[in-house]
């Protein structure tokens, strides 16, 4: 296969930058929904100045057309990993700001991930796994960290379900280690392990769930 400029370029027309484009697509439409959510809860008030918002943009920009480079798949993959680019990156705004991730969000999210899946033969080889890991989360490190983030990790199995058992735990591995770097590094783990000050878990899971892809 010749791999010359014109493969190269047409490669990256095709993927990085299509993905790119797909990010900032993506980073409007958390826009959109953020805006959405603050008319609807009194409670919820996120405000963010340019800064920010040029942050979030290169955020997903950059994470779009590194996932849509490494995707596979047809239009169904796709859309699969738009709409998981589109999840993480509202959980982890509304898990920055509010230290909250809205339940409807998840629920929806999960219910097309479903769908997606539904007929599947990874979905059948999987399942097992699937309800293992489920129970896991549900029994035990829901209790640690809360139902919004076990949900955060059962929506990325499903959208890591090829991988099986061993992703999700190492998805797993790496959002609670690159936690402890960044929270021993700024002094926030006590003696026994717990943090002092709590903080958002969404953009660790985020960015480990980039790493595992």
């Amino acid at each position: 296969m010749n791999y010359g400029q014109d493969y190269v370029r047409e490669y990256l027309e095709r993927t990085v930058l299509s993905g790119a484009f797909c990010g900032m697509v993506c980073f409007g439409m958390v826009m959109l929904v953020l805006l959405l959510l603050q008319k609807h809860d009194r409670e919820f008030d996120i405000r963010m100045n340019g800064r920010e918002y040029a942050f979030w943009a290169i955020i997903c920009a950059c994470v779009g057309g590194y996932i849509f480079a490494k995707s596979q798949g047809g239009w169904q993959n796709r859309g699969e990993d738009f709409l998981m680019l589109m999840y993480m990156m509202l959980c982890c705004v509304t898990d920055y700001h509010t230290q909250k991730a809205y339940d409807a969000v998840q629920l929806g999210v999960c219910v097309l991930l479903v769908i997606g899946t539904w007929g599947k033969e990874t979905l059948a080889s999987q399942g097992v796994e699937l309800i293992v890991f489920g129970g896991i989360q549900a029994g035990i490190f829901r209790r640690m960290y809360g139902e919004a983030d076990t949900m955060g990790f059962l929506i990325c199995a499903l959208s890591l379900l090829e991988g099986g058992l061993w992703i999700w735990t190492l998805h797993m591995a790496i959002t609670f280690l690159c936690l402890g770097i960044v929270q021993g590094w700024k002094h926030n783990i006590r003696k026994d392990g717990n943090l002092k000050v709590p903080v958002p878990l969404f953009p660790y899971m985020a960015a480990a769930y980039v790493l595992v892809f």
